[in-house]
């Protein structure tokens, strides 16, 4: 398949779903195959943490462990020295806030430089009525954000030096593989989101393959053949498609083995291809709402997901992400209990009200024994739902 051909492949399978969503929205918001009493985990960068705090940092440790070419630089010293002087004592300074920070510095920049926007225009001549030389800001602006833009891009780039490394089996057995085995060995409909770049939920899931006890299988959306591609029509599925629904893993965020071709988003090796717009994720930090696909199509799915659910497993998720609260906020069923797995003792972006949220102050593996407890009976209610 040339270029062309991939091209309209995929954006058939977007505008799938786009159709089936229009035709839909009044009765049924996002209807997708996605059966009620739906199980829906959401894991953030705690839940990896757990796997391995060092393999899998969290935005802390991910700041920390930035190299020095990286830290030495002027840029990143005035960022860091602008978060320390203007932040409460209570915010820790991670890679989320750097990133939030040169993103607004660059905006400013452009626009100051442009003389179109309404910025530019008014901070040329004498146009605020304030005699003022700015050509000291103007004039070296395009090579601020070139420093600026690279350093987000060396910053980005840790990300595949961070979360390639494969998890070993016994690094899952106290979480990912405690979690998942009596899940997919019930019939209870299940629904995994991240917004990992990882692939421990992937190991995970091929080991248990291999479990006689396992009755059902999440798929992941890897294709077959010798370059496989993600299989993105199986988040498109219409409701008339698929007599019984298959749990997807979908990563919302992307993830460190996925590129882009001209057949494709090819799944293979996690390593960096030296342009960030041949690999597929939303980098750290990232604001707003997702226009490229397949991230608007995945956090469509995460819609249908939550409005199906009967309950909702948040595990290490920081509720950091203005959209997927707004997805969350809006979309989550009535009658869904909430859970939420994070040592933190307070969490104040959940989208939802305290009383609705059973908070379990403890990490993934330390809760596994009551997240047990808590499917067993999620499970076992449904069943008599």
């Amino acid at each position: 398949m040339g270029m062309e051909g991939g091209d309209s492949a995929r954006q058939t399978v977007y505008s799938r779903v786009r159709r089936t969503q229009e035709r839909y929205m009044a009765a049924r918001p996002y209807a997708i195959v996605i059966p009620s009493m739906t199980i829906v985990i959401f894991a953030g960068a705690g839940a990896s943490k757990a796997v391995n705090p060092r393999e899998y940092p969290a935005t802390v440790e991910f700041f920390e462990r930035l190299p020095e070419t990286i830290k030495s630089q002027a840029i990143f010293k005035r960022v860091l020295e602008y978060l320390t002087s203007n932040s409460e004592k209570t915010e820790t300074v991670d890679v989320e806030r750097i990133l939030w920070v040169l993103r607004e510095l660059d905006a400013f920049i452009g626009q100051a430089a442009d003389a179109r926007s309404v910025p530019g225009w008014f901070l040329r001549g004498d146009r605020l009525g304030v005699s003022a030389n700015l050509s000291n800001l103007l004039d070296p602006a395009p090579t601020i954000r070139q420093k600026v833009s690279a350093l987000v891009d060396h910053i980005n780039a840790r990300v595949y030096d961070f979360y390639a490394r494969p998890p070993e089996k016994y690094e899952l057995e106290t979480n990912w593989l405690a979690l998942l085995r009596p899940l997919l060995g019930s019939r209870q409909p299940i629904e995994l989101f991240t917004t990992n770049y990882d692939i421990n939920i992937e190991v995970a899931l091929q080991i248990l393959k291999e479990d006689n006890s396992i009755q059902q299988q999440i798929q992941t959306g890897r294709g077959s053949g010798v370059y496989p591609l993600l299989d993105e029509s199986l988040w498109a599925r219409g409701v008339q498609e698929l007599p019984r629904p298959v749990g997807l893993l979908t990563k919302l965020h992307g993830s460190v083995d996925w590129s882009r071709g001209s057949q494709g988003i090819f799944v293979g090796d996690p390593l960096y291809k030296g342009s960030h717009e041949k690999q597929v994720i939303l980098y750290p930090g990232f604001k707003g709402t997702p226009a490229v696909e397949p991230f608007a199509l995945f956090h469509h799915y995460l819609a249908g997901a939550v409005a199906k659910a009967s309950a909702i497993i948040f595990i290490g998720f920081a509720f950091r992400d203005d959209y997927i609260n707004q997805i969350l906020s809006r979309f989550t069923s009535s009658y869904a209990k909430l859970y939420i797995i994070d040592p933190a003792e307070s969490l104040p972006g959940v989208p939802y009200p305290q009383e609705r949220v059973m908070h379990l102050k403890s990490s993934f593996s330390e809760s596994i024994v009551a997240i047990s407890r808590i499917l067993n009976a999620l499970i076992a209610s449904n069943r008599g739902a």
